[in-house]
Parts: structure tokens; sequence; C-alpha cells
């Protein structure tokens, strides 16, 4: 069976994401293994047994180490394909942010201190940030909370940066194998509103925008509803994004599937197809 691998340390931050991944473990019989994500963990010494499959959940940090060990196979992410400014200019006026530019921090800090109001995200998804909308005061305390919490300056660290817009919401989709099989809002009419999406409609923009691009066959596409139509906000790793409302079996079902089907007929990942 498909080994699950579980960060278990840090859940005060990442509870949310790990504890439904252990649940559905109990559920379903599945074996899962759990190690803490420490400064010394070597995952090449783990001794894993992933001839039908691992499933690697938890930080971004998390599934950074194993991208970069021998199990790197089993983790659909590549920094490029999910950069903003790889699927900014491709999608265009489909993507909500496409029209931006890249800047560091500390050129979006000047710009907001002048009284703009940006859109910022990292170019690369590391999560040194979370993405979004900010003046000069709500970007100064995240920059505050990085160096007060975690003693990081991100003044190097080069943004996506580009003009405000106004939503009506935003939804996760989740895509396995290169096809949707979850969604959840997670925002409407500027505020939070968290409930699991089953529109037929919705499912039909969120799959053909998904066909427009993909940045791996698993992945996890948020899009975003503006006067009627669709745009692709962003692209998350699915090793580590939260849940919300989604029906968590609907999406390792699906994972655990083609994590089996791969270790059988193709050991390894290939670049998404969906985006070619």
């Amino acid at each position: 069976m498909t080994v699950f691998v579980l960060q278990n340390n840090s859940l005060d931050r990442i509870g949310r994401l790990v504890m439904p991944c252990v649940e559905y473990c109990h559920r379903n019989g599945l074996t899962f293994v759990d190690r803490s994500l420490t400064v010394d963990l070597d995952v090449d010494t783990l001794d894993l047994d992933d001839s039908r499959g691992m499933l690697v959940y938890g930080s971004v940090g998390w599934a950074k180490r194993f991208k970069e060990s021998r199990f790197g196979h089993w983790i659909d992410y590549d920094e490029d394909a999910f950069a903003t400014s790889t699927w900014g200019p491709v999608l265009g006026d489909r993507a909500l942010n496409g029209r931006g530019e890249l800047m560091t921090v500390q050129e979006a800090t000047r710009r907001l201190s002048l009284g703009e109001r940006l859109h910022l995200r990292p170019d690369r998804n590391d999560k040194a940030f979370g993405g979004g909308l900010f003046d000069a005061a709500s970007w100064d305390e995240v920059l505050a909370e990085k160096r007060s919490s975690m003693g990081v300056v991100l003044d190097e660290v080069v943004c996506w940066a580009s003009p405000a817009k106004t939503i009506d919401g935003e939804i996760r989709c989740w895509f396995v194998g290169g096809e949707l099989v979850e969604m959840s809002r997670y925002r409407k009419d500027g505020a939070l509103l968290i409930e699991r999406v089953d529109d037929p409609a919705i499912a039909r923009i969120a799959s053909e925008l998904g066909g427009l691009y993909l940045p791996r066959d698993n992945a996890v596409m948020d899009i975003a509803f503006q006067g009627g139509e669709a745009y692709i906000v962003e692209y998350n790793k699915i090793h580590s994004a939260g849940w919300y409302a989604a029906d968590v079996d609907r999406v390792l079902d699906a994972w655990v599937a083609d994590l089996q089907a791969r270790a059988v007929s193709r050991p390894g990942i290939l670049l998404s197809t969906a985006s070619l």
C-alpha cells in the first residue's frame, strides 16, 4: 500500500494539514510514518518502502527536504513551473495578476510607501510570505512579524507585483492526474467563507482554466471571480496546500490511486501534460 510520510512537528501551524491525512490512514488501514523536520534530518537514511508509492504531506520545507532526497520523484513540484513569472505571462488575461512585474521586497516596500496598493506574492512558491493585496501599513506588519517570530529579513526576496484588483470570491481547486477532483470556497464578497463547492458550472470553468496551464499534473489551483468572469490566482504544491472545506477523502483517494499507478507503470514524475 502507499505509505504516507507526514511531518509531526510544528503542529500548531500545520496540524490542519497533517491531521486529516492521519485520520484518513486510520479509516483506510494505511501505513503512515511521521518524523520531525529538523536541521539534521537526513531523508535519504529513512527506511521507507515506496514500492507502492509515497504520499508526502506537511510544510513547504518538509516537501522541499524530500524533493532533494532519493525520494524526490514522488514530490510534485518544479520551482520554475510554479513561478508566477512563468505562468503569468503564459496565461495573460486569464490570470488575475498575469500583468505584473518582478521586484525585490525592498523595492515593493518603497513603492507602497509612496501610496500605491499592490498585489504581492513570492515569485517562487517558497511561502516566504503569504501573497495578497497590501498597502504600506499591512505590508509593514508582514515584514515586522517575519523579523520578530522568525528573525527573517525579506529585503532581497523577489516578488511578483501587480495592480490591486477587486474580486467577488475565491475557490481552491485540487487536480490529480491533470483532472479536477475537488473544490472548496474560501472567500466571497470580501469576507472569509469556507464551504465545499459542488457546482457543475464552476467545475467546468475550473477544468477549463486548469487545461490552460498546470505546473504539475498533481497541483492545487486557486481561482477568483470578478464580474462574472473567472481567473487563475495562483498555484500551490499539493503536498502543503490547506484543505479548507474540501472532501479530503476525494482528494486522497485520487492521489493514492495515482501514486500506485505510477509506482507500477512509471516510477517517477513527468512534467505536466495538462500544460503542454
